[in-house]
């Protein structure tokens, strides 16, 4: 079984490699530099559109995959 989505750190990943500041993210993803900072430090978890709509602004895109139980 694998870890779910550490928003957190894929955020913080996706921002950084793009050069963003929390602000200029928030300002590209329509959104304010604390709601970032408060998932960037874990504080509220994002719903998975929320989580892509701010990667899309860094960017990146959210990618996931249904792999079936082994029995």
């Amino acid at each position: 079984m694998t870890d779910a989505l550490d928003a957190p750190r894929v955020l913080r990943l996706a921002r950084t490699s793009a050069g963003l500041s929390q602000r200029e993210l928030a300002r590209r993803a329509g959104t304010s530099q604390s709601v970032i900072a408060r998932i960037e430090a874990g504080h509220t978890s994002p719903t998975t559109v929320t989580l892509a709509r701010i990667l899309a602004a860094t960017g990146h895109e959210l990618d996931g995959e249904l792999v079936p139980l082994a029995e």
